[in-house]
């Protein structure tokens, strides 16, 4: 038997929506992966309990369910996901681990969160993050309105995000994006849109390679503002700028970015809110208000659901608006048209925020009380 003790391992995550959208994708991997451990775990919410099941190409080698004081990814990851990776590394067995996560996590958070835990374990490091994709649901899955909870009511019980959003967050987060099905053109190209910078599409899971796995990518993390994959050679640097990338234009696909230092026009923003979040856009970024200055807002859109909340870091450089919204319809133009408009003119900007003190924005209910530095 080989030894693997003296050299670090490699962990190759993959996430997906479904868990029949990952088994084939685990089938693959250990066929271009001979010499790796598979460790896939299971959430269950109610029964606040995580399930492991580790196996290699001899088989199942353990099957446990345990308990947890709260089933929530962040505590999987503490106690029982990375001691088991450092477990499955000491036995020097395998020359690399794949994690399965269980369908629909929070990719982006343990992306952000994962990598320093494995730091502090010698012989653990990072490999690439895989998204298993169900191309025949991708386009339904990107722009319907379903909530995971009515999805699968076992698995998901109580969990009210969309599945779009949880679908987007992936494909921010994933360096290899692997399409199981027939996806057709206008989905294919929604994914080119949304996916991370440097993220590499796989048509089908046995094209996947040794060296793409065990290599790590450079997906964002979930606090990093988000860019179109594809940029134009010249960008407004404050203002809309139309990002569709060629082959998105010949699918009717389109992305428009909004980056600037002004703040949105509260009155403005509300009365826009249905046509930039009430369609089947995809829309990710951050924007700030003249009443929460010192907040960072947080945008995140797909399938017709809004959702606005407070991010908890501040940006280094101040306040700053950016937005990035892909669609398939024929509304880009008034997409461009209505972010253009809802930014604060300079003449509002120069009367100063202190006016803003004590006035209704109506973002109450998602921003909090309003700052009283204004």
């Amino acid at each position: 038997m080989r030894s693997f003790t003296s050299r670090q391992t490699p962990v190759v995550v993959l996430a997906g929506l479904t868990r029949e959208a990952q088994e084939p994708v685990e089938a693959s991997l250990a066929f271009t992966l001979p010499d790796s451990a598979l460790a896939r775990f299971e959430l269950d919410v109610m029964g606040q309990t995580i399930t492991r099941v580790v196996s290699d190409a001899t088989g199942i080698l353990e099957r446990e369910t345990v308990p947890l004081d709260h089933a929530c990814l962040s505590c999987a990851l503490r106690h029982e996901i990375v001691p088991t990776l450092a477990r499955l590394s000491e036995a020097g067995r395998w020359a690399s681990l794949v994690l399965s996560l269980p369908p629909a996590a929070h990719t982006s958070a343990l992306t952000a969160a994962l990598p320093p835990m494995l730091e502090r374990r010698p012989l653990l490091t990072m490999g690439a993050v895989v998204a298993a994709l169900d191309g025949s649901r991708l386009l339904d899955d990107l722009c319907g309105d379903d909530l995971l909870r009515e999805r699968d009511d076992q698995r998901h019980a109580g969990d009210i995000r969309a599945v779009g959003e949880v679908l987007v967050d992936l494909l921010g987060a994933a360096d290899l994006l692997v399409l199981d099905g027939a996806a057709d053109d206008v989905a294919r190209a929604l994914v080119d849109e949304v996916r991370a910078p440097g993220a590499v599409l796989v048509p089908e899971c046995t094209e996947l390679t040794a060296g793409q796995l065990l290599t790590p990518g450079t997906a964002p993390s979930s606090y990093d503002a988000p860019q179109p994959a594809f940029l134009p050679a010249r960008v407004d640097e404050d203002g809309v700028t139309d990002c569709t990338s060629p082959l998105a234009e010949e699918t009717g696909v389109w992305t428009v970015m909004l980056d600037s230092w002004r703040a949105f026009h509260p009155q403005r923003l509300m009365d826009s809110i249905e046509s930039l979040g009430g369609h089947s856009y995809i829309g990710r970024g951050t924007f700030w208000l003249p009443t929460h200055p010192d907040s960072v807002a947080l945008w995140a859109g797909s399938g017709g659901q809004l959702s606005i909340g407070t991010a908890e870091h501040r940006p280094v450089r101040g306040p700053r608006t950016h937005l990035v919204i892909t669609g398939c319809d024929e509304r880009r133009d008034q997409v461009l048209h209505d972010l253009d408009a809802a930014l604060m003119t300079d003449a509002e900007l120069a009367a100063g925020l202190a006016r803003w003190v004590g006035r209704d924005d109506g973002f109450g209910p998602w921003l909090g009380a309003r700052s009283a530095s204004a």
